[in-house]
């Protein structure tokens, strides 16, 4: 169980800041920080919560993340990787992982795709994950994405251990 806040703010020269934050927690164990749920893949920045196997696949991916086109093509691979290694089941009529990701892009978009890999834009901020709710409630009253982990870990049964946060600046195209 874990959580996952991420904030996109427009800076005041062009360009975007974008920034995501993840507990420690997986599987019930703490973990370090260079194990984390968040990082850096070209010029974008992702989040995931679910398997320890989806950060292999965020590593082992090598093509961009700089727009809704990319991030579909992302999200459906990750599917079919997953899929293909026997992850998922039947709910009701549609397949889903146990899986969610949080990817912010060059262009500024904050994506999240969903356990059967449908991807949803948010225009300023998102959470996933089991203290998702909790850190959405932080992210509302305008606290930044480290400050909505914490407050999901003080406030969340399935959240804990430190908290680590990325920050990238990345400039629109």
């Amino acid at each position: 169980m874990s959580v996952v806040a991420g904030r996109a703010l427009r800076r005041d020269v062009g360009g975007w800041h974008v920034e995501l934050s993840c507990d420690s927690q997986l599987s019930g164990a703490t973990k370090s920080l260079e194990e984390c749920k968040v990082g850096v893949l070209g010029d974008a920045v992702v989040g995931w919560i679910g398997s320890p196997l989806w950060g292999s696949f965020v590593r082992a991916w090598n093509d961009e993340l700089s727009d809704l086109e990319s991030v579909e093509r992302f999200a459906e691979a990750w599917w079919d990787w997953a899929r293909l290694r026997g992850h998922g089941a039947m709910h009701g009529l549609t397949y889903v992982i146990d899986g969610f990701f949080l990817i912010g892009t060059p262009s500024g978009g904050l994506f999240e795709v969903t356990s059967d890999a449908a991807v949803c834009r948010h225009t300023e901020y998102a959470a996933i994950g089991s203290g998702g709710a909790v850190a959405l409630g932080a992210l509302f009253s305008g606290e930044r994405s480290g400050m909505a982990v914490s407050a999901a870990i003080a406030h969340g049964p399935h959240c804990g251990g430190d908290v680590a946060t990325i920050i990238t600046r990345l400039e629109a195209q």
